[in-house]
C-alpha cells in the first residue's frame, strides 16, 4: 500500500505560504507584491511521491498546464497509446490488491533525469465492462512507474474509479470536455522507468472510513443495524479473504487514444526545474 504522506505546500523554490500570504495581500488589502509580479504562470510539483514527507520539493515552470500528449516544440515528449485492451481480476494469480500495469512510454537509459512528468493525462475514450460480478464494475485506476528497482509508484496516489457503462466515456461526466482527463500528477523520472496506468480490483483510497482509528492500523468493528458485526472497511481492505467487504471486482478496459504529459528537461529553457530547500521531515 501507498503511505499517503502529504509533502510541503511548496513548488521547487516558491515557498507555497508566502505566495498564498502575497495573495491575501495583494486580493484583499489592495497592497503590492513583488512576489505575486514575478510567479510563472504555472509551477507543478514534480517532487518524488515515494518519500513525499522529506523529498526535496521540484517544481517545473511553464507558461500554461499541460493536457495529454506534448509536442517536442514545447519541450515536450509526445506519448500516445492508440488503444489497448486490459482484463483485471481474472487471472489466477490476480490479487485484490495487485495492480494490472498497462505501459504506455520507458525512460531511455541515456536520459538521465531530465524526463519530467508533469500535467494532465488523457484517454480519447474508456469502456469498463463488468465480468461475471451480479454488481456492477469499478475500474480503479491511476498513472504509475515501474521501477527498475522492482518498486511499483502510483504517482502522488491519485486513482480514478469509473464504474462500468454500456458506452464509452468520452469526458469527465457533467464536465463536458472533450475527452476523459485523469487528475493532474508529476514526478521527476530515472532512466529505465516504465510509465503507465494501473488498473486495480479495488484500493484502500475508495473504502469508507467508519472509525478513524483504522487510519492508523488499528483493527476496529463495526456493528450494522441488524446486529452482524463486520470489521471495519479500511481495515478489510487489505484482507483480501473479507468477501463481505472485497467482493471480487472483475472487469475489462477498453481504452483509445491514452497520452501521458512528458517533457524532456534538455528541451525546455534553462531554470524551467526550480529546486527548493530540503526541509526535513513533517511532524
Amino acid at each position: 500500500l501507498d503511505h499517503l504522506f502529504e509533502g510541503s505546500a511548496d513548488c521547487g523554490g516558491l515557498v507555497g505560504t508566502e505566495v498564498i500570504k502575497a495573495w491575501f495581500e495583494v486580493h484583499l488589502k489592495g497592497a503590492s507584491s513583488p512576489l505575486l509580479d514575478t510567479l510563472p504562470n504555472v509551477c507543478i510539483s514534480v517532487a518524488n511521491t515515494q518519500s513525499a514527507h522529506t523529498a526535496q520539493p521540484q517544481g517545473l515552470l511553464l507558461d500554461y498546464f499541460p493536457a495529454g500528449s506534448q509536442p517536442v516544440d514545447k519541450g515536450g515528449v509526445p506519448v500516445r497509446l492508440e488503444a489497448a485492451e486490459v482484463s483485471v481480476g481474472q487471472g489466477p494469480d490476480d490479487s485484490y490488491l495487485g495492480a494490472n500495469f498497462l505501459e504506455l512510454y520507458t525512460v531511455p537509459s541515456d536520459a538521465g533525469d531530465n524526463i519530467v512528468l508533469a500535467g494532465i493525462p488523457s484517454i480519447d475514450a474508456i469502456t469498463v465492462t463488468g465480468v461475471g460480478s451480479p454488481s456492477d464494475a469499478i475500474a480503479f485506476f491511476g498513472v504509475g512507474i515501474e521501477r527498475a528497482s522492482g518498486d511499483k509508484i502510483l504517482v502522488d496516489a491519485e486513482v480514478t474509479g469509473l464504474i462500468e457503462n454500456a458506452e464509452p466515456y468520452t469526458s469527465n461526466p457533467n464536465v463536458g470536455n472533450d475527452r476523459f482527463l485523469l487528475p493532474g500528477v508529476g514526478e521527476r523520472l530515472q532512466p529505465g522507468d516504465k510509465v503507465g496506468l494501473f488498473f486495480y480490483q479495488r484500493h484502500v483510497q475508495f473504502s469508507a472510513i467508519i472509525n478513524g482509528a483504522s487510519a492508523s492500523g488499528a483493527t476496529t468493528l463495526i456493528q450494522t443495524a441488524a446486529g452482524t458485526t463486520y470489521p471495519d472497511p479500511v481495515a478489510s481492505a487489505i484482507n483480501e479473504q473479507d468477501s463481505v467487504l472485497n467482493p471480487p471486482n472483475p472487469y475489462d478496459v477498453s481504452v483509445v487514444g491514452v497520452e501521458l504529459p512528458l517533457f524532456d528537461l534538455r528541451r525546455l529553457p534553462a531554470g524551467a526545474l526550480s529546486l527548493g530547500a530540503v526541509s526535513g521531515s513533517a511532524p
